[in-house]
């Protein structure tokens, strides 16, 4: 069996496992913070595997926001033997929109009638649909700024994937709240080469500092 029908197949026993199960929708909302404020919004489905065990594959939107800054030593060697050094303090400021497909395993635990606690760890899977960087230099009063395609600077990959996990406190059947974490396995922010502000001819390396993607968030959301 060749992986097209091989894929073809997982996806209709996926349909007829979620066609046959009593399965709950769920919209979610999720402020992150990603170093910078971040936020996504998505759809969830939670496919029962017995009393407690579930399923939950989604899709969602994420806007992950990311800033890193450094000085940069320059260096100026004058005619009477002095050397004189200064910095510039250079910024950059990473946004980049993507699908994020996660799919995670989880657990239940019932509270009474009234509330249940659910924990479920999983993986990611992300495109970059688009971005943009904005460089930020200040050097003796001198401000320098200028916009960067996110995808061939600061960020090296679109594709990205990753560990996830979620703990969730499920109130009347319905209403949710949680706490999510993300943690990718790809290196996709990159350094940077910068040219010096006042010194045409240098060029520095600005470290994106971590290089995966991190993030927290709060999440709120509505079980149908």
């Amino acid at each position: 069996m060749n992986s097209k029908k091989f894929s073809v197949l997982a996806f209709f026993t996926l349909l007829s496992l979620t066609l046959s199960a009593k399965v709950n929708v769920g919209i979610e909302v999720m402020p992150q913070f990603s170093n910078r404020f971040s936020w996504e919004a998505g759809i969830n489905l939670e496919i029962p595997v017995g009393d407690k065990l579930y399923f939950s594959p989604g899709i969602a939107y994420s806007c992950r926001h990311r800033y890193n800054q450094s000085l940069i030593e320059i260096t100026e060697f004058h005619p009477e033997g002095d050397v004189v050094s200064s910095y510039e303090k250079a910024s950059i400021d990473v946004k980049g929109h993507y699908i994020n497909i996660p799919f995670l395993v989880g657990y239940k635990s019932y509270v009474g009638s009234t509330y249940t606690i659910k924990i479920a760890g999983g993986i990611y899977y992300a495109y970059g649909m688009s971005g943009k960087s904005k460089l930020k230099m200040d050097a003796n009063g001198d401000v320098a700024q200028m916009f960067l395609p996110s995808f061939k600077t600061a960020i090296g990959n679109r594709s990205d994937y990753g560990l996830c996990i979620e703990a969730n406190c499920l109130l009347y059947s319905h209403y949710q709240i949680g706490l999510n974490l993300q943690h990718g396995l790809r290196k996709i922010y990159k350094a940077t080469e910068v040219q010096g502000i006042n010194d045409p001819f240098s060029f520095h390396s600005l470290g994106p500092g971590v290089r995966f993607h991190q993030s927290i968030g709060l999440s709120i959301g509505y079980l149908f």
